[in-house]
């Protein structure tokens, strides 16, 4: 398929949009790996058979050369549809409100570009459209595919619909790489809430530790540049007179 650059923007938006209207949640993605996939074939992309139920990594380039990896999420949210677009979401109660449609399309569209000048590349180049990014659990099933095994850099994006079409960057700073997300389960001794000296309290550790991670973006990053830190869940106890032994 060969497309000059009008063409490949409307062919790019075009397969935004479909990905828009048929919007999946996180481990379904059957069908939106199997149209990204179809896309892949149709541009002559290998890829690779990896033991993932849902998503999908695709590779151009060398087979023996240095890897760099593309990062894309492809799964939509439990949330419904207020705007009034042609290409609305035909799921009800799910849909792409976190942008992923549009890192799926940014992502195929970079493996196009490097698929026509595959010959002079020096390494190969794999994308990555990860599954289940919104539950926490898609990076894993990556990582355990060995799909990064050889990498020497990853690199990903994130929409900002706050920003001006054509804007790269947070608000006018640089353009940060991100950490999806991760848990800290910790281990205590659990007591009677009357007799806290018999317990190691977990939910005594793990505020401290809320606390103390806001400290990596005022100690650790430059003022210039953007990064944030969000604690979204924390779990732990039971009932009101115990302390529990986890958190």
């Amino acid at each position: 398929m060969s497309l000059n650059t009008e063409e490949f923007s409307t062919y790019l938006t075009d397969f935004r949009h479909e990905l828009h209207r048929f919007p999946e949640l996180s481990t379904q993605e059957v069908e939106t790996t199997r149209r990204i996939r179809q896309q892949l074939d149709a541009h002559q992309i290998r890829v690779l058979d990896l033991p993932l139920n849902t998503g999908l990594v695709a590779e151009v380039g060398p087979v023996d050369g240095p890897l760099f990896v593309i990062r894309s999420d492809i799964d939509a949210l439990p949330i419904e549809e207020q705007a009034d677009v042609s290409y609305r979401s035909e799921h009800p109660g799910i849909m792409h409100a976190c942008g992923h449609d549009f890192h799926s399309t940014a992502a195929l569209g970079a493996a196009i570009i490097l698929k026509r000048q595959e010959a002079q590349l020096l390494g190969r180049v794999r994308i990555l459209f990860q599954a289940a990014e919104e539950i926490g659990v898609g990076a894993q099933a990556i990582i355990a595919s060995g799909a990064l095994d050889e990498a020497f850099a990853v690199v990903g994006l994130h929409n900002d619909p706050s920003l001006p079409a054509g804007t790269i960057g947070c608000k006018g700073g640089p353009l940060t790489a991100a950490v999806d997300c991760f848990a800290i389960n910790i281990q205590g001794v659990g007591s009677h809430a009357a007799k806290p000296e018999q317990s190691i309290d977990p939910i005594v550790i793990a505020s401290q530790l809320v606390a103390s991670l806001q400290s990596i973006i005022s100690r650790n990053i430059p003022s210039a540049d953007n990064a944030v830190v969000s604690i979204t869940q924390f779990h732990s106890g039971s009932a009101w007179n115990i302390i529990p032994d986890k958190a």
